[in-house]
């Protein structure tokens, strides 16, 4: 069987898809994958063995504004179309599926003209616009969170947990002594968050906490001045790590963005973490992210604009019990899918058999 996948935009529509690629290939199948036209994940692509070949589409999101730019918008998404077909036509693969992003749009618009199945992933508590647009049209839908009922959806979670609980479920420790915290900025930005650890470093200092603050290659590179005055024995920063969930094993508590990925990692390895949503982004999705795990106790949420006067007596709080771990740990149990990879395969092959739910 041939299985086309397409995604893109960011790593967080390209990662959850690699797990399943796997399980794929283990089992005699030949893949192919359709990303964007972004450096990093030209290179995550390309270094992936299990991909049989990779193709790139230069597709953009309509701007919110009316603006010329959109009209060059609009030649690159029917540029990409035309060079869909061509490719869906040299591969002939027996499904196509999205994981998310606006690559998405013109290939599994295209696999549907040409009535190849479809089936679409969709990492977050909200769709995305092109998952918007495509769920209609698809053979089926999969979900991270259970944010829709009917035939066609059916509710997998993200396989980036079970990858990240395989991988390093074995090494957590569930009652780390340690009073160290990891702070995740992000590469797209977290001016506040960071700001705020740097600027608060003596208050985690005199109560004897630990940081590791990953600031994003951005404002690393606008603050080295600041940062570099800001070292000492109790907050380090970087700009970034190359592997997260290795350096979370090594942290008691995490403070991140909301974004699928980290939080599947985070579930992944079933650690105590606070998020905080960014507020800058489509559909206010990662706040949503963050209220639907934190309604099922499985972790904390703080808004950016509470952060002076409620986080760090959170914080303080977390590190000062032990029994909000354990409970921790337990809701996630109960909440998180840790066979997503083998569910997400199982609809992979429903929909090739054209078998019903």
């Amino acid at each position: 069987m041939k299985v086309l996948f397409v995604g893109g935009g960011t790593l967080g529509h390209i990662y959850p898809s690699f797990p399943v690629i796997q399980k794929l290939v283990e089992n005699k199948h030949i893949v192919y994958f359709i990303g964007g036209a972004k450096e990093n994940e030209k290179e995550v692509l390309i270094k992936n063995s299990n991909i049989h070949k990779v193709f790139f589409l230069n597709v953009e999101g309509l701007k919110r504004k009316v603006t010329f730019k959109n009209i060059i918008t609009l030649i690159k998404f029917l540029k990409a179309k035309k060079e869909s077909r061509k490719i869906l036509k040299e591969i002939h693969p027996d499904i196509v599926i999205g994981m998310g992003g606006y690559v998405s749009g013109p290939v599994l618009l295209e696999a549907k003209r040409l009535k190849i199945k479809t089936l679409i992933h969709e990492q977050n508590s909200v769709y995305g616009l092109v998952n918007k647009v495509l769920k209609k049209k698809v053979d089926a839908v999969l979900l991270t969170y259970d944010i829709e009922k009917g035939e066609k959806y059916k509710l997998v979670g993200n396989p980036r947990t079970n990858e990240i609980a395989e991988k390093y479920g074995s090494k957590v420790n569930l009652l780390c002594s340690q009073r160290k915290i990891m702070v995740v900025g992000g590469s797209l930005g977290a001016k506040k968050i960071n700001d705020y650890f740097i600027n608060n470093k003596e208050l985690f200092s005199k109560n004897n906490i630990e940081i590791i603050l990953i600031t994003g290659k951005k404002y690393y590179e606008e603050n080295r001045d600041l940062i570099g005055k800001s070292h000492n024995s109790f907050l380090k920063i970087v700009p970034f790590l190359n592997d997260l969930p290795q350096e979370m094993l090594n942290n008691r508590l995490i403070i991140s963005r909301s974004g699928a990925t980290t939080m599947a990692e985070i579930m992944g390895l079933k650690k105590m973490a606070i998020f905080i949503p960014s507020p800058n982004v489509t559909n206010n999705h990662q706040y949503k992210n963050a209220k639907y795990f934190e309604d099922k106790k499985c972790c904390f949420m703080v808004e950016e604009k509470d952060i002076d006067d409620k986080l760090f007596p959170l914080i303080e709080r977390i590190l000062n019990d032990n029994n909000i771990e354990k409970e921790i740990k337990n809701n996630i149990d109960k909440a998180v899918i840790f066979s997503s990879t083998d569910k997400f395969y199982q609809e992979i092959m429903r929909v090739v058999n054209g078998r019903s739910n």
